[in-house]
């Protein structure tokens, strides 16, 4: 199994403390599929899984449009649920407030190449965002999926793991 490796320039809240199972949600700021689907269901995955011991982490990260998915767009989603881009224009179409998107998870923000993208990312060759990552304690990566899963889905994948260690 490949060992999820982190680059990490900054931790917004409480640095992650891997658990023997672990659900990374990678993100770009600019993404609206991320904060209209992955953000809250990231929410209720931790809300359904986390008092089973699964524990949660966002990476924002980089592979476009550079501008928007910068480091200070991550600082202001995580401090003032400040929206960019594409982003912003789909949530008022979707009527959601960026003020009641819940972020109750620590965030990394992925240290940047001189090309302006996401060292981890670029790494471990992401196929883009909403990436979503299953780690055990070790960071090794134990399975994983790109886009969106339904809850129900996720949430065994996760049970799944759970149980090994059982």
């Amino acid at each position: 199994m490949d060992r999820f490796e982190l680059s990490v320039q900054e931790w917004l809240g409480s640095p992650w403390t891997p658990g023997p199972v672990n659900l990374c949600l990678v993100f770009q700021t600019n993404c609206p599929g991320c904060f209209i689907l992955a953000l809250p269901q990231i929410e209720r995955l931790r809300r359904e899984c986390g008092p089973r011991g699964v524990r949660f982490f966002g990476l924002s990260t980089a592979f476009e449009d550079f501008e928007l998915n910068a480091p200070e767009h991550t600082r202001a989603l995580f401090l003032t649920r400040t929206v960019v881009g594409e982003t912003s224009k789909a949530l008022a179409r979707e009527n959601i407030a960026p003020s009641a998107l819940e972020i109750n998870f620590p965030i990394a923000i992925d240290r940047r190449l001189p090309d302006g993208r996401g060292e981890t990312f670029a790494r471990h060759e992401l196929p883009g965002t909403p990436t979503w990552l299953v780690l055990d304690e070790e960071r090794r990566i134990l399975d994983g999926w790109f886009g969106h899963e339904n809850d129900e889905v996720a949430a065994r994948r996760l049970e799944r793991w759970s149980r090994k260690g059982d």
